[in-house]
């Protein structure tokens, strides 16, 4: 390609964000298709929705798995504690005292690690949410 056309190309070149291009952009496709303006802008439109939705289900999602996660930990915790005092009880101090530390690492490592999961803003830096890496 010519250095010349390459210049008239990067002339008319332009950059917009989002789904709805530019005005004279929008004004270059009703030219060459009627109705193309309104099926940009309602597809821009549309494409805004599915994203609000696609969001709204997977905020749903994580706070149900919050919840789920703070469940089984707790009752994980509350059966190890259990298990420890029933075992100190029948003078198995050693084995109650590791099923207590168990109970109690549980709670500690369950909570830490939701806390630091599910505080992350940044999807891509939350790769658990992810299939892809």
């Amino acid at each position: 390609m010519p250095k010349e056309t390459k210049k008239e190309i990067m002339a008319y070149l332009e950059m917009y964000s989002g789904p709805i291009p530019l005005p004279d952009i929008l004004e270059g496709y009703q030219k060459l298709y009627p109705n193309a303006a309104k099926e940009i802008i309602n597809n821009g439109v549309e494409e805004s929705r599915h994203r609000r939705r696609l969001e709204v289900a997977r905020q749903k999602r994580r706070g149900w798995l919050a919840w789920t996660s703070l469940i089984v930990v707790s009752i994980v915790t509350i059966l190890c504690i259990c298990i420890s005092a029933f075992l100190v009880m029948q003078r198995h101090s050693v084995a109650g005292s590791i099923f207590g530390g168990i109970g109690v690492f549980t709670l500690f490592g369950g909570v830490v690690g939701n806390i630091d999961d599910l505080t992350k803003n940044d999807d891509l830096t939350n790769s658990s949410d992810h299939h892809n890496n």
